[in-house]
């Protein structure tokens, strides 16, 4: 139950722990799950924000190239993790 969250970098007994916390200001359930969703979102955002900073001037990622191609949008094959996360980012803004 311990194993880390990928896409966040969270364990379980992370979120656990927080959603604990937040019941603990004495909100009731239903609340604290909203708080706690709103918050995930944060966290994951930042965790982007973050990792396209440390991809600048990078080529996109193999798992970035494949994503777009199932999205069906075309791009260069020089294309930088900067453009690809653009277009991603476009692309599902397009769908939803």
């Amino acid at each position: 139950m311990a194993n880390e969250n990928e896409t966040t970098g969270m364990t379980a007994t992370e979120y656990l722990e927080l959603f604990k916390g937040i019941k603990d200001f004495g909100v009731d359930r239903e609340v604290a799950l909203v708080i706690f969703q709103e918050m995930a979102k944060d966290i994951r955002a930042n965790q982007i924000r973050q990792e396209r900073q440390q991809h600048v001037g990078d080529g996109a990622t193999e798992k970035q190239k494949a994503y777009l191609r199932r999205l069906g949008v075309e791009f260069s094959p020089s294309i930088t993790f900067e453009q690809a996360s653009k277009l991603i980012d476009k692309a599902r803004e397009r769908e939803g």
